[in-house]
């Protein structure tokens, strides 16, 4: 411990006005040598930070805070202002964090010159200024501007775009592109295989794509335990975490994201830090995360209205609305074309041949019918509430008719094996008939509306 004789008489004291400075300015003077070791601090250092001088200069080390990244750039920059010293030199400002006796952390402003000792032996005069409040009201500055810059990037990279694949990579660009990462890869989320499937990659080797294709999920995420009222976000996995355990060929310090949509965790971002993983780090790699897990939500929102506007509720099938624009522009090519194409009216009705109160069940075993027995190319749509509508394109009659008895055929398998009556008309029209529109052959084959014959 210094001796108080040396902290109350040090070779050089401070002038009184650098005192009244520090005072003023919430602060303490102090003189140091060369090699950073303290010989006097003013009375001030205890109505900033607690300690007395002697407790202060005894043990300055002690009062520094640990795994601070301020008091690591402030030892580097105190080592490289002491090169070439000489008095009179005017040293490169910086910060310092202390623990204050009640144990708070505050920041501080440190000014320093170069002086005379005695017999010219260089020291250095230097004044702490407790700037906490102002630190950390620029640090909030400076994290709002990154924040706002890694929210503007990632969204340009998701605007417009509505593909799942093409959003997954999204989030993996932003995050090597805004943050230190060097390579990385994104996973989408089979729970039902309970696998990750790699999706995407940037900087990864051809080895390192085979050997990270896919491996085997947590049992927690699988079961979705991995966290309580998680609706649309990013988990952030820190290095370390037992869950990126397979994704260690991507390097030696690998950050991970979960994307989470509507509770159902849908992919893992992966990243290989190239630096030092950082809390800051972590913060905005999660902020990238969670816009492109609303992103993904937004995409499915978005095709479930589409969905929705086009399709009928209760069987799934096309509307009378978006059959209508379809049929509209099939009609185009038949005129401009003269392309061969066939419609058929199935209608469903009672025993007594009325159509009111059909039941739901008619309805939805008719749908299923039509959706099975025709092709993928083909047109399905509920025409009106006891009507369905199928369009054939480039089919004549001969197949209109196969399409046809392929439902009758359906209709009898389902009767015998359900004990489900259903009685159906069915009209058809075809271009080949001499109907070269599709006004023309929507008139024929509601004309043509009969009963089929009975199993």
């Amino acid at each position: 411990m210094t001796p108080k004789s040396v902290i109350e008489k040090p070779p050089v004291r401070p002038s009184k006005l650098y005192e009244l400075i520090a005072g003023e300015a919430n602060g303490f003077i102090y003189l140091r040598k060369l090699d950073g070791k303290l010989v006097y601090v003013s009375p001030s250092v205890e109505r900033i930070l607690g300690f007395s001088p002697t407790q202060f200069v005894g043990n300055f080390a002690a009062h520094l805070a640990t795994e601070s990244a301020i008091n690591d750039a402030a030892v580097a920059s105190w080592k490289k202002g002491l090169n070439n010293a000489v008095p009179g030199m005017v040293l490169p400002s910086f910060f310092l964090e202390f623990i204050t006796k009640d144990e708070r952390r505050t920041i501080h402003e440190v000014f320093e010159r170069v002086v005379a000792q005695g017999k010219n032996e260089p020291a250095v005069i230097g004044i702490s200024v407790d700037v906490s409040e102002q630190y950390r009201a620029l640090e909030e500055l400076k994290r709002g501007n990154q924040e706002l810059a890694v929210i503007r990037h990632t969204q340009s990279h998701l605007l417009g775009v509505n593909d799942r694949d093409q959003l997954f990579s999204a989030a993996l660009v932003a995050a090597l592109t805004m943050l230190e990462f060097e390579n990385g890869a994104v996973f989408e989320l089979d729970l039902v295989r309970r696998t990750a499937v790699l999706v995407s990659s940037r900087g990864v080797d051809d080895a390192t794509k085979e050997s990270l294709a896919n491996f085997p999920l947590p049992e927690q995420l699988i079961d979705q335990s991995f966290g309580v009222g998680i609706r649309t976000n990013a988990i952030l996995l820190p290095p370390g975490h037992s869950w990126l355990q397979p994704l260690s060929p991507l390097g030696s310090s690998v950050a991970g994201l979960i994307l989470v949509c509507q509770n159902v965790p849908v992919a893992v971002v992966a990243a290989s830090c190239a630096r030092t993983f950082t809390r800051e780090t972590g913060r905005l790699f999660q902020l990238i995360g969670s816009l492109v897990s609303h992103s993904i939500e937004n995409a499915y929102l978005h095709h479930e209205l589409e969905k929705l506007s086009i399709t009928d509720p209760e069987t799934g099938l096309f509307n009378r609305t978006y059959i209508s624009i379809l049929l509209n522009h099939e009609d185009q090519l038949i005129k401009r074309y003269t392309k061969s194409a066939s419609l058929v009216f199935i209608a469903v009705e009672n025993a007594d041949g009325s159509q009111i109160g059909v039941s739901n069940s008619a309805i939805s075993t008719t749908a299923a019918i039509l959706r099975a027995c025709t092709r993928s190319t083909d047109l399905v749509a509920r025409f009106r509430d006891t009507m369905f509508l199928v369009y054939l394109p480039e089919t004549g009659y001969q197949g209109t008719r196969s399409m046809i008895q392929r439902c009758i055929t359906e209709v009898h398998r389902i009767s015998a094996a359900e004990g489900l009556t259903l009685n159906l008309l069915v009209g058809a029209a075809s271009s080949e008939h001499g109907e070269h529109s599709v006004p023309a052959m929507l008139e024929a084959a509601e004309n043509d509306l009969k009963p089929i014959d009975a199993p």
